[in-house]
C-alpha cells in the first residue's frame, strides 16, 4: 500500500462538549484504508469512509476520510494510521481555540518562487511555532494551491489563449479539456500537498479552509462578463469547485460540509461553540459577478 497524501486534519464543528476533526489520506487505487488507532480511549473513530476516486475523469488514486469525536479537555490526541504517527491538540471545555492564520501556499509565478531560498520557509517557521505552544485550530483565507501555470500545462488552454477574443468566448469546454484539467487538478493538490514542510503542519493541526482567486484562476469574478461566462471559464470554476469540495471540505460528491450555512449553494461556514469565539468563513468567489450592463459588480448575494 502507497500513501501519497496525508493526513490532513479538518475541524468539522464543536457542540461546546466535543469537536468533530477529520483525517484525508490519499492512497493508491484499489488500495484498502490502512487501520487508525487514536489515543486517548475516549475518543471515537468511525471507519474510513471512501469520498472519491481520482482523477474524476481517469481514477488512480482513492481519497478516503476518517471521522473522529474529540471530547474538549482532553490536551493532546495522538493517532496512527497505517505506519504514519502524529498528534494534534484540542483546548479545554469551555476555553476558546489557540488560533493560526495562513494564505497564499504558492508562487503566481515561477519566476518568483526562485528568488527565495527556501519556499516553504514559513511552513516550517509555523511549525517549529506549533511545538512551542501547539495551536488548536489553522485558518487558512485562500488561494490553498496555486493553479496558475494550467495555461502552460494544459495543452488545449494554451492553444484557447492563443485565440482572437470573439473565438475565445465562443469555443466550446470540450471532453478533452475537461478530462486535461480534471487531471491537472488532482495533480495539483497531490503535489503542492505532499511537500514535507506542509504535511508536518497539515497533520498536526486542524484546518477550516476558504478558497480565493488560485483556487481557480488568478482573478476569479473580475473578468469581463462575455469572458466569464464563456464555457471554457465556466468549465474551469467547475472543476476547480469540485475538488475545493473534495481536498478542502473532506466530502464526497453531494455531501455537505456539517458547518456550510444552510440554504446556500457556496462554500460559506460557520462555526459557534468556540469558547469566546466564533467563527463566519464566507466564501467570497462563487457567487462573484462583473458588471454587466446596468447590473452592478456583486461579491457575494444579499442573502
Amino acid at each position: 500500500m502507497s500513501v501519497l497524501l496525508g493526513p490532513l486534519l479538518q475541524f468539522r464543528g464543536s457542540d461546546g462538549r466535543r469537536c468533530q476533526i477529520s483525517a484525508m489520506l490519499v492512497t493508491d487505487l484499489n488500495d484498502p484504508p490502512p487501520a487508525i488507532r487514536v489515543q486517548p480511549a475516549a475518543v471515537t473513530v468511525t471507519a474510513a469512509r471512501k469520498l472519491a476516486d481520482v482523477p474524476f475523469e481517469n481514477p488512480q488514486q482513492t481519497v478516503w476520510r476518517y471521522d473522529l469525536t474529540v471530547p474538549l479537555g482532553l490536551g493532546r490526541i495522538d493517532y496512527q494510521i497505517g505506519v504514519l504517527k502524529a498528534s494534534f491538540h484540542v483546548p479545554e471545555t469551555g476555553g476558546s481555540p489557540r488560533m493560526a492564520y495562513a494564505s497564499c501556499n504558492g508562487f503566481s509565478d515561477p519566476k518568483l518562487m526562485k528568488q527565495v531560498a527556501d519556499k516553504n520557509e514559513r511552513w516550517s517557521h509555523l511549525a517549529t511555532q506549533h511545538v512551542r505552544q501547539p495551536y488548536h485550530l489553522l485558518l487558512m483565507g485562500g488561494d490553498q494551491v496555486y493553479s496558475d501555470d494550467m495555461w502552460k500545462s494544459v495543452r488545449e488552454l494554451e492553444q484557447w489563449t492563443d485565440l482572437d477574443r470573439s473565438q475565445r468566448v465562443k469555443a466550446k469546454f470540450t471532453a478533452s479539456l475537461r478530462k486535461r484539467l480534471d487531471g491537472y487538478f488532482a495533480g495539483l493538490y497531490l503535489k503542492r500537498w505532499a511537500q514535507p514542510e506542509l504535511q508536518r503542519v497539515l497533520q498536526s493541526i486542524p484546518t477550516i479552509m476558504m478558497w480565493d482567486d488560485h483556487d481557480i484562476m488568478d482573478g476569479w469574478g473580475s473578468y469581463p462578463a462575455d469572458l466569464h461566462a464563456c464555457e471554457v471559464y465556466q468549465g474551469i470554476f467547475a472543476t476547480a469547485r469540485r475538488y475545493f469540495h473534495l481536498f478542502q471540505w473532506h466530502c464526497a460528491a453531494e455531501e455537505r460540509h456539517p458547518c456550510a450555512i444552510p440554504d446556500q449553494s457556496g462554500f460559506s461556514m460557520g462555526f459557534a461553540h468556540l469558547g469566546d469565539v466564533s467563527l463566519w468563513v464566507p466564501d467570497l468567489r462563487s457567487e462573484r459577478q462583473p458588471a454587466q450592463g446596468a447590473i452592478a459588480d456583486q461579491i457575494i448575494s444579499p442573502r
